[in-house]
């Protein structure tokens, strides 16, 4: 009795092995590509948060030179709040303070970032 695979059968194998192994490979690659898009789109919403958070607080505090647009990073004093930011701009309507922050376009893509996020700020009375 042969014990033992046939050279047909050897083959059958490696292929589909070599299948496997493409359809692993792929689905790594994908994951990884996800996974940088994700950190990017992460990175992109928590500088703004950030920003928007430190802009309102100096706001409140009728405090409007605190932070300025520097190579597009956002800063307040040395801090950097967030980086990309392509618009930065502050003014008063009336008894509010409207505050303007938009992202640089995507480097990759070219895509304009949205949106432009506008906190309106009503600083509190002295002396509250």
């Amino acid at each position: 009795m042969n014990r033992g695979f046939t050279l047909m059968e050897l083959g059958i194998a490696v292929v589909l092995a070599a299948g496997v192994a493409l359809i692993s490979g792929g689905t790594i690659v994908t994951l990884r590509t996800s996974e940088r898009r994700t950190r990017a789109y992460t990175e992109d919403i928590t500088g703004p948060r950030r920003a928007v958070r430190a802009i309102e607080a100096d706001l409140r505090a009728n405090r409007s030179d605190t932070c300025r647009l520097v190579d597009g990073e956002l800063r307040r004093g040395d801090v950097v709040l967030a980086r990309r930011i392509g618009r930065f701009e502050i003014h008063r309507e009336g008894d509010v303070w409207v505050a303007r922050i938009g992202m640089e376009p995507r480097a990759v893509t070219g895509q304009a970032r949205k949106p432009v996020v506008t906190v309106r700020v009503r600083p509190r009375e002295p002396g509250r």
